[in-house]
């Protein structure tokens, strides 16, 4: 297939992961040419690679590796992250359109990537750690999601010696320890059993610290993770108000920010 048969391919997956979101999926050509110029690393992993014989014969790797970098330029908003996230937590179906964007077994694969390597050198602590698929990028970005419950995606640019962003770290630490959201039957086995049984499936979340200072946090963008998490049904039979659960969350990221 032609790269650019395969560009437009993924990005036509992107959109519809993303659709009910007015921010869409950009392209940055100004990272692209940026990603072209500097990913020597690339290049000589994929070289590599191919002296050892691990490519098919028929890989064109200058293509692939453009390909690659093509891919790293795609830029979008929080917003519609979080809803591209839902959407894995969804099995592969849009929360919105209710579209099958992409097959469970698919993104079980993503998924178990997500969990092994998602949050690049630091991944193996995370994964014993935190215990949820996470993905991270150098801009900040991060999603995290809960099979058959929700996705979440926050931004936060300052970067620890990892690449991944500080707070959102933090996030993924504060929420299971807090919501005992590490379900492992969820992991291990997603959209299997829809009823779920962590906490956040059981509404038994334990409260939050008060919060006192002025430096609140914008609740609004949470508005979207009510919106992302309404259509799965059985949360709307355990959670009653969903700007209680955005309240919720706010506040658990105020309390980080203490």
């Amino acid at each position: 297939m032609p790269m650019s048969e395969r560009f437009r391919s993924a990005i036509s997956s992107y959109q519809a992961l993303a659709r009910g979101s007015k921010d869409g999926v950009n392209f940055n050509n100004t990272v692209y040419l940026s990603e072209l110029d500097n990913g020597h690393r690339n290049y000589a992993i994929g070289y590599y690679l191919k002296s050892k014989g691990c490519l098919e014969g028929k890989v064109n790797l200058k293509e692939t590796l453009e390909l690659y970098f093509q891919m790293c330029s795609v830029e979008t908003s929080v917003r519609t992250a979080s809803i591209m996230a839902g959407a894995l937590a969804n099995g592969g179906r849009n929360v919105f359109t209710g579209e099958q964007v992409i097959s469970e077994r698919a993104v079980q694969n993503v998924l178990s990537i997500m969990f092994s390597c998602g949050m690049y050198d630091y991944s193996g602590e995370w994964a014993f750690e935190i215990g949820l698929p996470a993905k991270s990028g150098v801009s900040g970005l991060m999603i995290l999601v809960i099979p058959d419950v929700m996705g979440v995606a926050l931004w936060s640019p300052k970067l620890d010696s990892y690449g991944n962003s500080v707070r959102g770290v933090q996030f993924g630490r504060a929420l299971v320890s807090r919501y005992s959201s590490q379900g492992s039957q969820n992991i291990l086995h997603p959209f299997s059993n829809r009823r779920g049984s962590s906490a956040i499936m059981q509404n038994t979340f334990p409260p939050f610290p008060p919060h006192h200072g002025t430096d609140d946090i914008q609740v609004k963008p949470y508005s979207t993770l009510c919106r992302t998490v309404k259509p799965y049904s059985t949360l709307c039979r355990t959670v009653k108000s969903y700007s209680t659960l955005c309240r919720t969350v706010a506040r658990g990221l105020r309390y980080m920010r203490r």
